[in-house]
Formats: C-alpha cells, structure tokens, sequence
C-alpha cells in the first residue's frame, strides 16, 4: 500500500488515502496549484500517452493512413482507450503524427497484442514514437 496526498493552494493536505500504486509512500508536494489526479474510488490511476511520429516515403502517407484507418477506429473502440490518432502532418509530406491515451498499461498491451498493422500497410521508414506516464494532470 502507498500513501497519496493531494494538496490545496494553501499548503495542506486536503486528501490522504490508501491505495496502490507504483512505489510505497508517494506523496505529492504542496504546488501553487491544486493537482488533479486521474483517479478512481480514491487510489491514483497512471494514464499513459503514446506520441510521436512516423515517416513515410511522401506518396506512402495516404495510402498507410487509409490501409490503417480500421485500427483507429477499432482502438476507439475498446476498452481504456481515451483517444487515438494517427494524422497528416501539415507542413512534412511524408509525416504521421501519433497520439494516443490509454488509462492503463493492461489494456494498452491487450491492445497492441490484438493484431499487426493492416498488411497493406505501406513501409514506415523511421518512427520516433515514444510512451509517457502521466501521474497528474492540471488544467492548462
């Protein structure tokens, strides 16, 4: 069991609850401002973000944008997916831009271990793709 704290502008805590979570005894520190926590029934749920970009031969990107237009859609469909994109870049003619949230690392893998890009897929040249584990999240 870990220890979450979440914090109010003044400098006290607000919340203290049990729960799991990645190590024992994270604790947020007092911020100038109220963190809010991607949580459920009390206990910190991480979020993950998969960003980043992917490069084809120019006359490829559209080609592989509709050959792997069925993944997106069927990501949206399952479950612990919040968002995912795979978009034009507007200024690089061989670029995709990725994004994806995902409010799990199970269901991310469950994910990815469902199926392969479509086989009429069009070679990615290079990727620079990463994943990001997000612990808090603010309003902008």
């Amino acid at each position: 069991m870990g220890i979450l704290s979440r914090w109010d502008n003044s400098n006290q805590q607000t919340m203290e609850t049990h729960c799991h979570v990645a190590r024992d005894g994270v604790k947020v520190a007092p911020a100038a401002k109220a963190i809010l926590f991607v949580a459920v029934g009390g206990c910190l749920l991480v979020m993950l973000i998969i960003a980043g970009s992917l490069i084809l031969d120019p006359d490829d990107r559209e080609p592989f944008l509709a050959a792997n237009a069925d993944v997106v859609a069927l990501a949206r469909q399952v479950s612990g997916c919040l968002d995912f994109v795979q978009a034009a870049d507007p200024l690089d003619a061989g670029r995709i831009n990725v994004f994806e949230r995902w409010d799990s690392e199970e269901h991310l893998f469950a994910f990815r271990g469902a199926g392969q890009p479509a086989s009429d897929s069009p070679p990615i040249r290079s990727a620079e793709v990463k994943r990001y584990v997000i612990s808090a999240v603010e309003e902008p």
